[in-house]
């Protein structure tokens, strides 16, 4: 694989440009691994079902961008609707002629699969699964006990 973009790494302040890699392949350590950025690993495929079975099996969920000609007023075709089945279930995000944003900036984090793991707070949890009870006794020091 190669660096299509001599600009890549780059960064001006808050901006990082993305280095593009193309092409990459299942046997890269680019292909099996999460990307944190700022890179943009590039595969090649032949038959949709390849990206199918990619996401089937990949074991992390960061978002997924599909960019398409399709006019964006006109029903989804067949083809267009599967793939977003396929990675609104594998996928955190789907981004459609859009590129991914930091979660942070606009949106919720968002993960699945192994890209969820260790990254709620402690404070999200107890907003999550806390419920608000209010306790009652006919003691003080009960109260003061619990």
């Amino acid at each position: 694989a190669k660096v299509l973009n001599e600009g890549g790494a780059h960064w001006d302040r808050t901006l990082y440009f993305p280095t593009v890699v193309y092409p990459v392949t299942s046997e890269m350590k680019l292909w099996q691994e999460e990307q944190f950025g700022p890179v943009l690993p590039v595969a090649v495929y032949e038959q949709i079902d390849e990206v199918y079975d990619y996401l089937e099996k990949v074991q992390f969920g960061q978002p997924s961008a599909i960019f398409t000609s399709q006019d964006a007023a006109a029903m989804p075709t067949k083809e267009l609707s599967e793939l977003l089945d396929v990675c609104a279930l594998s996928t955190s995000r789907v981004n459609i002629n859009v590129q991914c944003s930091r979660g942070p900036d606009f949106f919720p984090f968002a993960g699945r699969r192994s890209s969820a793991m260790g990254t709620i707070s402690v404070r999200e949890v107890l907003r999550a699964v806390g419920v608000q009870t209010m306790a009652a006794a006919n003691k003080k020091e009960i109260l003061e006990r619990v």
